[in-house]
């Protein structure tokens, strides 16, 4: 089952820059690892604010990105450029009974 993962990051303004190449760094160096699905980079609501949504072919794959040593690296990056992260959700597919229970909700 795929799991994707949506991480809200705020930065100082003036880090905005640093930032974004940081971000880019990471996208090259994830690219290669197997299970990964998409890293991509967006733009939050403010100037200073980015918002990363990474697509995982499994559970495994997130725990093998998770422990690698470019999210290492990239954790202390963040914590150099004093990244404040403001959100860290972790979505799945929604099963069959959760489906379910959503049309009958839908069906009152």
């Amino acid at each position: 089952m795929s799991v994707a993962k949506v991480v809200r990051l705020r930065v100082d303004p003036q880090a905005s820059r640093a930032l974004d190449a940081v971000l880019e760094d990471a996208q090259s160096a994830f690219a290669a690892e197997v299970g990964l699905v998409h890293w991509g980079i967006y733009a939050g609501a403010a100037d200073n604010e980015r918002i990363l949504v990474e697509v995982f072919a499994d559970e495994n794959a997130v725990r093998e990105h998770d422990d690698s040593h470019h999210v290492q690296t990239l954790i202390a990056a963040f914590e150099s450029l004093e990244v404040e992260v403001v959100a860290n959700e972790q979505l799945t597919p929604p099963t069959a009974s959760s489906t379910e229970r959503a049309t009958k909700e839908n069906s009152k």
